[in-house]
């Protein structure tokens, strides 16, 4: 009794598998290239989630916003960006080098919580300065070409 019981279950657990794979295959739920790939949410040519970023896919944070901009400022802006990312690139490059001091110091045992507190202090600092510095450069970026620039590039306002 007991092996027919199992043979039985064994016949109905395949029967529901092949019949769920079946329908399953004409909503787009199958393997790629068997109707997976399209229709809203499903990749390329869908009007799902990926659809309205498929025109940026390859393009630079900058080149994605030079193409919301006037061709009269497109210049101008590239120029404040680009003098922007010079001037804090030494600033992200200190903060990256006192993180990795941190992290040393951290797995240190002998370390003092002040010398740590220092290291913490001083990063912030930079944060504080790249920030400031964001800012800033946000507002000229509005006033030139009267576009609002996202806190990150690609997010929009949140």
């Amino acid at each position: 009794m007991n092996r027919l019981y199992s043979l039985s279950l064994a016949a109905l657990l395949c029967c529901t598998v092949l019949v769920a794979s079946s329908v399953a295959q004409p909503f787009g739920m199958g393997r790629p290239g068997e109707g997976s790939e399209e229709g809203p949410g499903r990749g390329p040519g869908g009007l799902g989630m990926n659809a309205p970023h498929e025109r940026f896919r390859g393009c630079s944070p900058l080149e994605r916003l030079e193409q919301f901009l006037p061709p009269e400022v497109r210049e101008s802006a590239k120029t404040l960006l680009m003098e922007h990312r010079k001037a804090i690139y030494p600033l992200q490059e200190r903060a990256k080098g006192k993180k990795h001091e941190l992290n040393a110091l951290i797995a240190t045992p002998n370390t003092s919580d002040d010398t740590i507190n220092k290291l913490v202090d001083e990063i912030n600092g930079l944060h504080a300065q790249i920030f400031k510095a964001n800012v800033a450069m946000r507002k000229e970026f509005f006033k030139v070409t009267g576009v609002p620039l996202p806190e990150k590039p690609g997010r929009g306002p949140r």
